[in-house]
């Protein structure tokens, strides 16, 4: 399926934090990269409400891997900043 209002949001994350839209959705677990995954999921979690498998099925993910990456941002003040100024800019 294809859904451009959550890549919308993936390409905002990845301009913000200077990893590629590609690798965000790749099965890379770099760190940096990780971290920028995580953000694009609770970025579209928020902005777009959309449930933990539809999420997962745009990062090509299981939902519970969604649910955990939502939390960890949400649990991490920096994180949670960034995503916060992100959903800011798209405002």
């Amino acid at each position: 399926m294809n859904y451009p209002k959550a890549d919308a949001i993936i390409l905002a994350v990845a301009f913000a934090t200077g990893i590629s839209f590609g690798a965000i959705k790749s099965r890379d677990k770099f760190r940096s990269i990780a971290r920028a995954r995580r953000i694009a999921m609770a970025a579209v979690r928020r902005r777009l409400a959309m449930s933990y498998p539809e999420i997962g099925m745009v990062f090509g993910r299981d939902h519970t891997t969604v649910m955990y990456a939502v939390k960890c941002v949400i649990g991490c003040e920096h994180e949670s900043a960034l995503l916060d100024s992100i959903l800011e800019t798209m405002a």
